[in-house]
């Protein structure tokens, strides 16, 4: 490769850049023919390095008795074969049926199994709330043509958002009346005027002046 100093004295001795390049050029292309001859060389040199190593194997496994080495042959490799596909299912229409690969549609009669009623006995769901929300679910899926992978599931999510689209009651108390059950609604019955509970049946009694009860109208 040229060196700084030979460049310099080109340069003083008044050489154009074109000259310089010109130069440079030509060193670095004598350059990469020296690399491609070495690189040659060393290739040459390892070819006779191994025909040698494989000339004294074979040379000694001769003198050991063994047969020379036969000339590789080649296996032919066996064709690959591709498995043969299995068509893909197409979604049933049928709902109701677990079916982990693919998803379906309710079927037309579709009825709560037993553990879909225990589920929704265990969330406080009385029996004619369950038969309710059985034909709200079956109604709304065969309305939309829902796909579930797992109508089971479906109906427990269902069930756990009964309580969430329940109406709730309005604030301050305004509005109709809650309906209410069990010991709360005996309560609310007993605090009530019997007339307002029975109508005109009976009337209330009242005391009169001498401290005796007496019904009302003169009866």
């Amino acid at each position: 490769m040229i060196s700084a100093a030979a460049l310099d004295a080109l340069v003083a001795a008044g050489a154009t850049a074109e000259m310089l390049a010109a130069v440079m050029k030509a060193d670095i292309t004598e350059n990469e023919a020296r690399l491609e001859r070495k690189r040659i060389g060393n290739a040459e040199r390892q070819r006779r390095f191994r025909a040698a190593r494989n000339a004294s194997n074979a040379l000694q496994g001769v003198s050991n008795g063994d047969s020379p080495p036969s000339p590789e042959t080649k296996v032919p490799t066996p064709l690959k074969t591709q498995p043969l596909s299995t068509p893909k299912e197409t979604p049933s229409i049928e709902g109701g049926k677990k079916n982990p690969k693919t998803r379906s549609r309710i079927v037309p009669d579709w009825a709560p199994n037993e553990a879909n009623l225990e589920y929704a006995g265990k969330l406080g769901l009385l029996q004619t709330d369950i038969r309710r929300e059985a034909e709200k679910f079956r109604d709304h899926h065969l309305k939309t043509g829902s796909l579930f992978f797992d109508w089971d599931a479906a109906w427990r999510t269902w069930c756990q958002r009964v309580h969430e689209f329940a109406p709730k009651p309005p604030p301050n108390g305004t509005g109709p009346p809650r309906k209410l059950r069990g010991s709360a609604a005996l309560s609310e019955l007993a605090s009530r005027p019997i007339s307002e509970v029975f109508g005109n049946t009976f009337d209330e009694p009242s005391v009169n002046p001498n401290g005796n009860f007496a019904a009302r109208n003169g009866r």
